[in-house]
């Protein structure tokens, strides 16, 4: 098939995609318990950013698959994906690759949707698989079809598997936690600082590996912009994800609150202060912002995915990049 004819039918999905827009809208709050206004955001931006291939023909139309023209990419998706999850599969199948797809457990009804909308479109060049993680990685592994295993996931469940893919040659393309700093230094602008933190932080409830984490703060203007980040938490609405004005719903992953639980105690035994927030009630998290956190906590070394942003205070931009760089991940 031509890169024209992929081409074409990535733009086709894009329409296809924003005529079921409220259904998979609907289908993410469900499944994934993410509030309405932030499914709609997503829904919206993905048609958009599919609709920006054009402005990539030139750079992908020359492409070919690195495993050579019947190659298949195996790819497992995050639980945090409903719309945007169109963007991963389509930057692969675009270059040329056959898909191989794998939801997590928890997107059931949003992967029985978008099978519906790909298969008229793509036939069985993007195929979607309904068994274990396990079972996926390791039928990947022995199919000489599959040259490529792509995963979002956990560094647990995923490094065990290094010495067999060394053993057969497929590439893996891993994107683990992130542990991601947000650094404030004195000259900046607080009100633009503090609207991209709260947008970055807390959308999706704070259960996107790229929202961050640790808020580095500098010490001349750490209670001033501290004050006001508690202020705006303060103003957050939690409760049902269907409610259009909800900012926090519930954490999808049991895990997730688990370990936020055991970070929040380390936190607090090492002296740490929760300034606001800090309620788990089931796997709804409160908004919480942990004050003068230190880099020997949980929290500011492992991934942190919920609604919970621990601060601290530095003096200098070599101590701040020093202190940002070293975490566990």
């Amino acid at each position: 098939m031509s890169f024209e004819d992929r081409f074409q039918r990535v733009m086709d999905l894009s329409r296809v995609l924003k005529r079921h827009r409220q259904t998979l809208v609907d289908l993410a709050v469900q499944d994934l318990r993410f509030t309405v206004s932030d499914c709609r955001v997503e829904a919206d931006l993905t048609v958009e950013r599919l609709k920006m291939y054009e402005e990539a023909r030139m750079l992908l139309q020359d492409r070919v698959p690195l495993g050579g023209p019947k190659s298949r990419v195996s790819l497992m998706l995050s639980y945090n994906g409903s719309a945007w999850i169109n963007n991963a599969i389509t930057s692969i199948y675009m270059v040329g690759n056959r898909v191989s797809v794998k939801f997590s457990s928890k997107g059931k009804d949003v992967m029985d949707l978008t099978e519906q909308m790909y298969r008229p479109l793509f036939g069985d060049a993007i195929t979607f698989y309904r068994g274990s993680g396990r079972s996926f990685i390791e039928e990947s592994l022995k199919d000489p079809e599959v040259s490529t295993v792509v995963v979002f996931g956990f560094d647990e469940n995923i490094m065990p598997y290094q010495e067999a893919f060394k053993k057969t040659g497929k590439k893996l393309v891993f994107e683990g936690p992130g542990q991601d700093p947000f650094i404030v230094f004195p000259d900046a602008d607080p009100e633009l600082a503090l609207g991209d933190l709260m947008q970055a932080k807390f959308m999706y409830s704070g259960q996107t590996c790229t929202a961050p984490k640790r808020i580095f703060i500098h010490s001349t203007i750490y209670q001033q912009f501290l004050e006001e980040f508690i202020a705006r938490v303060k103003r957050l609405v939690v409760g049902d994800p269907w409610d259009l004005h909800t900012n926090i719903s519930p954490v999808a992953s049991d895990l997730a609150v688990q370990r936020i639980k055991l970070q929040l105690q380390d936190a607090v035994q090492k002296g740490a202060e929760i300034a606001v927030g800090g309620t788990i009630e089931g796997n709804l998290i409160h908004p919480t912002i942990v004050k003068n956190a230190t880099d020997d906590m949980l929290g500011m070394q492992e991934e942190v995915f919920g609604p919970v942003a621990f601060t601290t205070p530095f003096t200098t931009t070599e101590e701040v990049l020093a202190r940002a760089l070293n975490h566990k991940y």
